[in-house]
Order: structure tokens, then sequence, then C-alpha cells
């Protein structure tokens, strides 16, 4: 996955991040780059990017997604969570989720990380 260099990550003081929420994208592989760009162009981090194997995982942490075929990736993105159904639904009018086979997107509380807001901050 590249990432455009050109592109500022939105940052936030630590006042205004009060919870965060992790999105997780299952897309066609052609969108990964595109789709990170955007969601850090919306505010949200990209912490981690796994291309599917179609059968089974690369790591035991992300067996529960084994089943997805070649050619998808699964991403997993940080934002506040006041910004998390924007991002997912712009990545979504974008890209093109609602057709069949693009991809889905969902959203996960997470709460008491510690060290998750740093990389939002200033």
């Amino acid at each position: 996955m590249k990432e455009n260099k050109n592109r500022k990550n939105k940052t936030y003081k630590i006042d205004e991040i009060d919870q965060l929420n992790m999105a997780v994208f299952i897309l066609k592989q052609e969108l990964e780059s595109g789709v990170a760009s955007k969601i850090n162009e919306l505010g949200g981090r990209v912490c981690s990017s796994v291309r599917a194997q179609g059968g089974f995982s690369v790591s035991r942490l992300f067996e529960v997604f084994s089943n997805i075929k070649s050619g998808y990736v699964v991403m997993f993105a940080l934002s506040r969570a006041q910004d998390v159904a924007n991002i997912i639904e712009a990545i979504s009018v974008e890209f093109n989720l609602d057709v069949e086979g693009n991809g889905k997107a969902f959203a996960i509380g997470i709460d008491g990380y510690l060290g998750a807001k740093g990389p939002f901050l200033k």
C-alpha cells in the first residue's frame, strides 16, 4: 500500500478525542491505496491492511477473515467515534461498496487502548 506523501493527515488536540472506533473495510485489492488515502484525508488512521489469502490467514490474529477470497484486502482504521460513520459513508459512496463484490465496511467500538490516541495528535 503506497501512501501519497503530499497529503497531510488531519491532526487533533488531545481534548478533541473522546472515544475511538475501529472501522473495518473488506475491499478489492485495487481499491486499497485510494481508500487508505481517503481515510487519512477524512481524519482516520489506517492501522493495518492485510491481503486475503483465500482459505487461510497470514496471521492467527486475522483468522476470522480467513474465508475471504484472494484479491481482497482487510483494512483496519482508527477514527474518532464521532467521525466513523461519516468515514464509512464517504468511502462506501466514493468506492461503490454498495455494489456486490466491491467490498463491505463496518465499525467496532473500542475503549481503553493505551496510546491509541497517539497517531491523531499534533
